[in-house]
């Protein structure tokens, strides 16, 4: 630590870079294999406060351009498919024995008090 040598101690350890830059084929430009191309892969030698040293890598890469107008539409359109797709896998329950209601009498204050009914889920989504 403190120089760009390598280790000089018992362990005589090699200069380790402490990162290393991971980058993938985009799917979207399988036919173009420059779309991205490493320029320049580095340590940073002179940086000497830790016995690792700092890396950087420098692309050239092709970027599309984004059609904003488009990218709105298509945003608003996902979200209300989204927001339809919710309100139709609520389930709709209905009393099917009792009426519009349970009748639990007179009720009183620290007494259990129990009705059974039978409800029936109307909806599309099974519960």
């Amino acid at each position: 630590m403190g120089t760009s040598n390598f280790d000089t101690s018992e362990k005589q350890r090699t200069p380790s870079w402490t990162d290393r830059i991971l980058y993938h084929s985009n799917p979207l430009h399988s036919t173009d294999p420059t779309w991205i191309k490493s320029i320049s892969y580095k340590s940073v030698n002179d940086l000497t406060t830790s016995d690792h040293k700092p890396i950087y890598n420098i692309f050239c890469c092709k970027v599309r351009k984004v059609n904003h107008a488009a990218l709105a539409d298509i945003t608003v359109n996902v979200l209300r498919e989204l927001d339809r797709f919710e309100n139709e896998s609520l389930p709709v329950i209905e009393i099917v024995e009792g009426g519009q209601g349970i009748n639990f009498g007179t009720i009183i204050g620290m007494r259990a008090c129990t009705r059974e009914l039978l409800i029936e889920n109307k909806g599309k989504v099974l519960i």
